[in-house]
């Protein structure tokens, strides 16, 4: 028997190995068929304010919408001015304590494929077809919150929210989950100007809610805070054991999570619209060619550049489409990938390089919709929600 042993530890060693990779791989591909999962909602209201249009979305018979949590986005689907389908992700601005409707608010970008075509085009009656809400960057749920407020309220920790922009998105839905706990919130807004400020009166009215907005360029008649947001400032008016969400560009959040990580706050968590470009210059190889990693916000973005053609649609990390096989070399993550991948997969558009890469094209897998969607031109409702 003494002699047996070695076998049947080996067996059971295999045994364990064997199941782990199967229940990894189940739930690999239970992960990337619910991140497929897509509804075809209705437009119910538009309204535009400045470069931005802001959407309201109900289930054409309306039904009740899938449930989500403060701070996740729909991958919206459809052709852009060239006729080509593509998605992008949009953060959900509406309270996810309700399942009536969606509202997002998107900013017409310069160069910006979707966001330009429907802030021209969208109307009311529209249908769009989206993802179920998905996304990490949410709202924390502290543990046995009404027990806590009751015994220990001081363990309940403050929020403090800090936009840039239309990162505000975002924010706004935890804000109102927050405000329905009964928390401390500060929202801090950086913008350029008072016109920039969305949803600025309805801020300000909110009971409950501190509203900071700070102006770049304010013009010589704004009476607040002007500059930029720093630790400093907010560290003035808010706890070190707050809870600090950060949403804007690259560099902001960078700035502000190093600076506040330095004056000792320890629960500080961010979302990007984008990465900062790439001050590295490695090699990327795939398919037997090379692009140069320097100056590009992922390896997405570098292969592109260099004319290789890799299969890509939200660039955001939701799809799934970008996806390659790491033969060698290191990636750094600057974006938060929402599709499940094996573990030798990276997202190209989630990801830069930080060393010498060998990429490979991964497996082909249907991961967006089977045919081009358009903005159908759906019959006027006059389901119209209050703002």
């Amino acid at each position: 028997m003494p002699a047996q042993l070695p076998l049947y530890l080996f067996i059971l060693l295999l045994t364990l190995y064997l199941s782990y990779s199967l229940l990894s791989s189940l739930k690999r591909t239970w992960q990337q068929q619910l991140a497929r999962r897509q509804l075809q909602l209705q437009v119910s209201r538009v309204r535009r304010q400045g470069n931005v249009i802001k959407i309201w979305l109900q289930q054409p018979q309306g039904q009740l919408l899938p449930s989500a949590k403060a701070g996740q986005h729909l991958l919206v689907s459809a052709l852009d001015q060239q006729g080509k389908q593509v998605s992008r992700a949009y953060s959900l601005l509406s309270d996810c304590s309700q399942r009536r409707y969606y509202q997002l608010a998107i900013k017409a970008e310069p160069q910006g494929r979707l966001s330009q075509q429907l802030f021209l085009q969208l109307k009311a009656g529209d249908s769009l077809l989206c993802s179920w809400p998905k996304g990490h960057f949410t709202l924390s749920q502290p543990w046995l919150l009404p027990l806590r407020r009751w015994l220990w309220p001081a363990s309940i920790k403050p929020l403090v929210l800090v936009a840039g922009g239309i990162g505000i998105t975002p924010l706004l839905a935890m804000m109102f989950a927050a405000l329905r706990q009964r928390r401390k919130v500060q929202l801090w807004y950086q913008a350029r100007t008072k016109q920039d400020l969305l949803f600025a009166s309805m801020l300000r009215r909110l009971p409950g809610l501190t509203f900071v907005p700070v102006l770049s360029k304010p013009h010589s008649d704004w009476q607040g805070q002007s500059g930029r947001i720093n630790a400093a400032m907010l560290l003035q008016h808010a706890e070190k054991q707050s809870e600090f969400y950060l949403c804007a560009n690259a560099i902001m959040v960078a700035e502000l999570e190093q600076q506040l990580r330095a004056a000792g706050v320890k629960h500080c968590y961010h979302e990007l619209f984008k990465a900062a470009h790439s001050k590295d210059n490695f090699a990327i190889e795939l398919d037997g060619k090379t692009a140069p990693s320097l100056g590009h916000s992922s390896v997405l973005d570098a292969l592109l550049s260099s004319g290789l053609k890799v299969p890509y649609d939200c660039r955001g990390g939701s799809c799934g489409q970008c996806r390659l096989t790491l033969l060698g070399g290191s990636c750094k993550t600057v974006l938060a990938p929402e599709f499940a991948l094996a573990d030798n997969e990276i997202l190209s558009c989630c990801v830069q390089a930080s060393s010498p890469l060998q990429l490979a094209f991964s497996q082909p897998q249907h991961n967006g919709p089977s045919s081009a969607i358009t903005l159908l031109d759906l019959k006027q409702n006059n389901m119209e929600i209050q703002n």
